[in-house]
């Protein structure tokens, strides 16, 4: 019987040497548990340190930003709403020393661009005579830039299909159940375009075209085609001016035009289309609407310097019918 108990019976030395084990597997785990603590909270100290210098960052740029609408009031209330190269203010580096770092920006006129959000003009829009039918201009500034008129109608069609609110695709065109069906699946916007470089997920839009359209190209929260200022385009921007002249003027002879005249200051549009190769073009033909010699949108663009972080950031603004200038969008960590 004695037998049996030291057999079925564990002794002391055997119950410490389990206990032991026990308290070291505890001991073991607490440490491997509090070391995933100690590792949480770290990075969430420094998620958090982060965020903080990019909430500074933002309201840094909120200031320049401020900055930037006065100083533009001040100079569009100087030459009537007129700007042009030498308007003091504009393209120029601007640097302001801030606690912790500093601001660097540049204001810019940003009103030479196609707004690609236009391209989704409801039908009542384009009932209206005064009206420029955004999809025949996009389609006509493209063939500008030597696009295949084919790949030029899927890029019109699945943009408008990729803003509208709608999952009908149209004829070249491209909805949400083209866009699940590819390896990386994903969803049509059904809004507006954010940025240019979304277009990078519209079907028919490959990097080498988006290279080539970007200079040309915006996104602002409406439905307007824009407004061009004739005293601040380049050469680069010829194709604007394409569908403008109804395909009369070559884009190698607007190019050369807009070459020419850098650094010309025109008075208003009407001495633009007096020049002998524009005046060519049937005042019927030309869509007059289209083009200035005020400015109406603008940019600030630069980046913010504060502590370990740098952060780029946009704002772009709108001069409105009162003179007023307002802000239309801001980013803070630009992609481009």
């Amino acid at each position: 019987m004695s037998l049996l108990r030291r057999v079925f019976r564990p002794d002391a030395r055997s119950e410490r040497g389990a206990a032991l084990l026990i308290v070291l597997l505890l001991v073991a785990t607490l440490s491997v548990l509090s070391l995933a603590i100690v590792q949480t909270v770290t990075h969430a100290y420094r998620l958090s340190g982060l965020s903080s210098s990019r909430s500074q960052a933002l309201w840094l740029a909120v200031g320049v930003e401020d900055f930037a609408k006065v100083k533009l009031q001040q100079a569009l209330q100087l030459t009537e709403g007129k700007l042009d190269r030498r308007t003091p203010g504009l393209d120029e580096p601007l640097v302001v020393p801030v606690e912790g770092g500093e601001i660097r920006a540049v204001i810019s006129d940003a009103s030479n661009c196609f707004n690609l959000n236009s391209l989704v003009q409801s039908e009542e829009a384009l009932s209206n005579p005064d009206v420029v039918d955004a999809g025949a201009f996009y389609l006509a500034m493209l063939e500008a830039l030597q696009i295949d008129p084919t790949q030029a109608r899927e890029m019109l069609a699945a943009t408008q299909d990729w803003i509208d609110a709608d999952n009908a695709p149209r004829s070249f065109g491209a909805e949400t159940s083209f866009y699940a069906s590819q390896e990386k699946p994903y969803a049509a916007g059904n809004t507006y375009l954010a940025s240019p470089q979304e277009v990078l997920a519209i079907r028919g839009y490959s990097p080498e075209v988006f290279r080539r359209i970007r200079p040309l190209i915006c996104t602002l929260p409406n439905d307007q085609v824009g407004q061009f200022n004739i005293n601040m385009l380049t050469p680069d921007q010829a194709p604007l001016l394409a569908p403008v002249f109804a395909g009369v003027v070559s884009i190698d002879s607007i190019y050369g035009q807009l070459e020419a005249q850098q650094g010309r200051s025109f008075a208003d549009t009407e001495e633009f289309f007096a020049q002998p190769m524009f005046a060519v073009v049937d005042p019927e033909q030309r869509l007059d609407s289209l083009l200035s010699v005020e400015a109406h949108l603008f940019r600030l663009r630069g980046e913010v310097v504060y502590l370990d972080t740098v952060s780029s950031y946009e704002a772009i603004f709108e001069r409105g019918q009162s003179g007023a200038i307002r802000l239309l969008r801001r980013r803070l960590g630009v992609d481009e």
